[in-house]
């Protein structure tokens, strides 16, 4: 941009010695990767508990969703609740590539037409995202859920797939345990 408005160009590196080197993935609450992983891993956990308590099928298919949303959060830019709402259609898992695509439908509603955007799985989440996105949608196939309406929610209840999973099922245990992992009593995923 310096060059086209004749502005001076700013040296980074000694703007990063003062404010500190930036950050290439940005996570909810701003994690690290080692407080996200943890989380990850505790999210795992839940699903492993829950099996050997022989919890209700319900309770098993709201935690996995949980650990997929969380996933999906941390492996892109999109803000919790643009994550929770996306389709089935706006997913496309070509070659290595996993893109989200963000648009306005039924249960998303983005600000303006201008707001929607297409991301792609990074950092150190996004080859287990992909992993779940790809389990999760062949769970969704094996229900019978219509993979080819775009207008089916992602995320939906285990039992009316047109229906989103209550948001406080999983954001409530995700928000726990990011103030557990951060040791910040007001930290959250924001919605």
């Amino acid at each position: 941009l310096s060059p086209h408005v004749g502005l001076p160009n700013v040296n980074f590196d000694v703007l990063s010695a003062i404010a500190g080197s930036r950050s290439l993935s940005v996570n909810p609450g701003y994690l690290t990767d080692a407080e996200v992983h943890l989380i990850a891993d505790i999210l795992k956990k839940d699903i492993e508990d829950l099996n050997q308590q022989h919890a209700c099928a319900e309770e098993i298919y709201e935690a996995k969703a949980r650990l997929l949303y969380f996933h999906i959060i941390t492996a892109t830019t999109f803000r919790p609740r643009e994550a929770w709402t996306i389709g089935i259609g706006d997913i496309s898992l070509k070659n290595e590539c996993t893109q989200i695509t963000i648009r306005r439908w039924g249960f998303q509603q983005i600000k303006t037409n201008r707001s929607r955007r297409r991301d792609s799985l990074k950092g150190p989440m996004a080859k287990q995202a992909r992993i779940l996105i790809e389990e999760w949608l062949n769970m969704l196939t094996l229900k019978g859920v219509n993979m080819f309406n775009t207008n089916q929610p992602f995320f939906g209840k285990m039992n009316d797939s047109k229906t989103l999973i209550e948001r406080d099922h999983i954001s409530n245990r995700i928000n726990e345990l990011v103030r557990w992992a951060t040791n910040d009593p007001s930290a959250v995923a924001y919605w």
